[in-house]
């Protein structure tokens, strides 16, 4: 991070594409420089950063900015900084990132509105919490509109929803940090149905708005340094998510595969060699995709569009090999290119075992093959 850093201040104001090359290897081009690019967001995604709402382990992992105490906020907001330069840039040299930021963070970057329903999209636990208590409240404030209307009948419900609130013994404070307060004194005031609304209201600004408006402004101000943050609201929060974030969506089947690579110097598409890589591809987990994208172009996800809008398209190529080892030899690959270089294996089943070895353990090296 120290290196992208230094790297993205002194072009933040250069209009030229970056290249990346990294000490002591051989490897230059498109595909390190790519490689840049998704190592960069796979370190500012790391929990120890303390930056991020949620560990990296939870299953539903997004990125949203935590609240960030007084004694360590100014040393953190340099990620933010950092990030915004690193999506300026990428988006003005037309690299991908893998920023899997949460829809109401993207929100918030477009300047537009967001309410208690985006908790949700932060934190699903204290979300489903929130909206039920808003249906509590919709239920309390029905129910005195209609006792203001004579309707004499509703009394015994308006208690039944006033003591079910008042159990949950909540106070004004943030859920979850009782030591900051949403107003004066309030870790000593009880919310109750009469108020809840208001103790709603405040904890959407809070949580959306409030804790997290130096991390956004950070962030849009890296953006600004490399072009107008303004320019990015043509899109919608889900076309700037799905712009900087991998998409679970796109098409991973075998016709797809096939209809967007291409087979040259000693393959053709119908050759078994070629139906075995196509099924093996097609079969792979999530993890995998990723592991095969970042080994094959330099990053983990396909470009907004999927297979069809990557460029160069995918080209698989025979390596030459003696037949007693070709079983033997990992397949290789020219990133800047997206070339395979694939050895005409025996079996399917060999296949898979060289390919998963070779993208598992191929990373993060650049070498002239």
């Amino acid at each position: 991070l120290e290196s992208a850093t230094i790297l993205l201040e002194q072009g933040s104001t250069q209009q030229a594409l970056l290249s990346v090359e990294f000490s002591g290897e051989t490897g230059h081009g498109l595909g390190p420089t790519r490689e840049f690019y998704s190592l960069a967001c796979q370190e500012l995604q790391k929990a120890e950063l303390g930056i991020w709402r949620h560990s990296t382990d939870d299953p539903l992992y997004i990125l949203f900015p935590k609240y960030l105490k007084n004694d360590d906020k100014k040393k953190k907001l340099k990620y933010f900084r950092l990030m915004g330069r690193l999506i300026g840039k990428s988006f003005l040299d037309g690299r991908l990132l893998d920023l899997p930021f949460s829809v109401t963070l993207c929100k918030l970057l477009l300047d537009e509105p967001v309410n208690l329903d985006d908790v949700i999209h932060i934190d699903e636990v204290l979300g489903r919490s929130l909206v039920y208590l808003l249906q509590l409240c919709l239920k309390y404030e029905s129910l005195c509109a209609q006792q203001n209307e004579g309707v004499v009948d509703v009394q015994d419900s308006l208690e039944e929803v006033s003591a079910e609130v008042s159990g949950m013994c909540l106070y004004f404070t943030v859920p979850g940090d009782a030591d900051r307060k949403l107003i004066v004194d309030g870790e000593n005031i009880q919310v109750t149905a009469e108020r809840l609304r208001e103790y709603l209201d405040l904890v959407a600004q809070k949580l959306l708005v409030d804790d997290v408006l130096s991390q956004v402004c950070e962030i849009k101000d890296g953006i600004d340094e490399i072009f107008h943050v303004s320019s990015l609201q043509v899109f919608s929060a889900v076309e700037l998510q799905q712009m900087i974030s991998l998409a679970d969506s796109v098409k991973w089947d075998k016709e797809t595969i096939e209809n967007n690579v291409i087979c040259k110097y000693g393959y053709e598409v119908s050759d078994e060699v070629i139906q075995n890589l196509l099924s093996v591809l097609a079969s792979f987990d999530q993890e995998q995709r990723k592991n095969f994208l970042l080994f094959i172009t330099g990053t983990p996800r396909l470009p907004v569009g999927g297979w069809e809008n990557l460029s160069p398209k995918l080209t698989i190529v025979k390596k030459s090999c003696d037949n007693e080892i070709i079983d033997k030899v990992l397949p290789t690959c020219s990133t800047c290119q997206v070339y395979l270089k694939l050895p005409q294996y025996s079996s399917k089943e060999i296949l898979k075992e060289k390919l998963v070895y070779a993208i598992t353990n191929g990373q993060n090296y650049f070498a002239l093959d």
